[in-house]
């Protein structure tokens, strides 16, 4: 696979992006979201997640290629990589990925499952609340 140019400025519309998709709303209108940290983005790739891209340090980038060879590693700087990794993944590789939501004629549930189905819930004590 070929070598992609190395990302070096924050303002690049993919890092935009990235950053913007830390927000919900954005989240949810794009269909798109993040995977923060190697492991989570290998276990993603496991389980049949979409990952469209890794954003990556040039070093983690030249290692990550090889391991994943079906995804398009997006070698970053320095600074670009500790402006979009998150919380505790800092200067992690970030993953976006493509949400998928199921059709209902795709779930197997055993006859002894138990579903719980909500629709826009707002807050999340609210979740916590119909768990209980």
């Amino acid at each position: 696979m070929t070598r992609l140019p190395t990302i070096t400025s924050i303002q690049n519309p993919a890092v935009r992006q990235l950053r913007q998709l830390r927000d919900a709303r954005k989240r949810r209108k794009t269909g798109l979201f993040l995977i923060d940290g190697a492991e989570e983005i290998q276990l993603a790739l496991n389980s049949g997640v979409e990952i469209e891209r890794v954003f990556a340090g040039e070093t983690q980038a030249e290692l990550l290629a090889p391991a994943m060879p079906a995804v398009q590693v997006q070698p970053v700087s320095q600074t670009v990589a500790d402006k979009i990794s998150y919380g505790q993944h800092e200067s992690q590789p970030v993953a976006l990925a493509r949400a998928r939501t199921p059709a209902l004629s795709e779930l197997t549930l055993s006859p002894s499952s138990r579903v719980l189905v909500l629709d826009r819930t707002e807050k999340p004590g609210n979740l916590g609340a119909c768990l209980r």
